[in-house]
């Protein structure tokens, strides 16, 4: 699990305890370093962990990511692991992202209220109607209107700026609170109320 932090002078820590073999093997990885003046000079406001892979949002809309991407989670169009921070595409539209703690998917908001979404997609979690891994971003429908996202270990939720609270992906254990036990390849409503204003997704849980 990937533990990032910014340090007090701007610069982004990272820490990483990698055990392998899902904990069948004896040999853990440990690393400890500082990612390099690329992303320091212009600070991460935000950032997000997955399972082995670490997104960020640097302070002038563009978005970066390292580590496993064996699903495309990096959104870089490969599923080349990366050691160091790699630009996704070139936009500077970006104003808010999400990794899954317990998979390997992410989505991000861009400052128009559109959702992008991009790695693991078996149970339908990156909400563009399809089954389909994604190495690159891809909007999650047409809608305009996304105000707050969070990523599960297999499931995504998300507020839109009216309030309403919607969800897809895995669906095992109800996580996606629509009262059924069935995948959703793209975003369902959760009831009919308007006044969510906080959310948090877990492996799953909401």
């Amino acid at each position: 699990m990937e533990s990032p932090a910014i340090t007090q002078k701007g610069g982004l820590e990272m820490k990483i305890n990698r055990s392998m073999c899902l904990m069948l093997s004896l040999v853990t990885f440990v690393a400890i370093f500082t990612v390099g003046a690329g992303i320091c000079l212009a600070a991460a406001p935000e950032i997000a962990a997955g399972t082995l892979h670490t997104v960020t949002l640097k302070s002038d809309g563009s978005l970066w990511a390292w580590g496993n991407n064996d699903y495309g989670q990096l959104g870089d169009g490969t599923v080349v692991d990366r050691w160091s921070p790699l630009q996704i595409g070139t936009d500077t539209g970006w104003s808010r992202i999400a990794a899954s703690s317990g998979g390997s998917h992410t989505i991000a908001l861009k400052r128009d209220g559109t959702l992008w979404a991009w790695g693991e997609n078996d149970y339908g979690q990156l909400g563009d109607g399809t089954f389909i891994d994604r190495r690159s971003p891809v909007q999650t429908g047409a809608d305009t209107d996304w105000a707050r996202i969070s990523a599960g270990g297999f499931h995504t939720m998300a507020l839109k700026s009216d309030g309403t609270l919607w969800a897809w992906g895995h669906n095992d254990y109800g996580e996606l609170g629509d009262g059924t036990f069935v995948d959703r390849r793209s975003p369902v409503q959760i009831g009919s109320d308007t006044d969510w204003a906080q959310i948090s997704a877990g492996c799953h849980h909401t």
